[in-house]
């Protein structure tokens, strides 16, 4: 199932533990993946742990979309999206997550 584009998503209450604890769980196997080369799978759980309510997983989401992060990635057969990445930092930004303004502005001078 394909991830609703982050500004489609309406504002939700804070997340319980629980769902913060699972959310956890899914950005470790996200991360787990991504080290192994598996983009797609490891999409899926970032983009799990955003629904779970884990502000960091929005800016894990978009490093995966990222010209500047994915080259570190060992992948093949996958390509950058910079304006995918553009959206989910956004996105990570509004959440604060601290890093996204960053990464927003690296992506501007590409």
């Amino acid at each position: 199932s394909r991830v609703r584009e982050p500004h489609s998503r309406p504002s939700r209450p804070s997340p319980t533990p629980a769902a913060l604890a699972q959310a956890e769980r899914m950005l470790d196997k996200g991360q787990q993946f991504l080290a192994l080369g598996n983009v797609v799978i490891a999409r899926e759980y970032f983009a799990r742990a955003v629904e779970l309510g884990l502000p960091i997983a929005v800016l894990k989401l978009g490093e995966t979309h990222d010209q500047n992060e994915f080259g570190s990635f060992k992948v093949l057969g996958l390509r950058h999206e910079p304006a995918e990445a553009r959206r989910w930092y956004e996105r990570a930004a509004e959440l604060g997550v601290p890093e996204a303004e960053a990464r927003l502005r690296r992506l501007g001078s590409r």
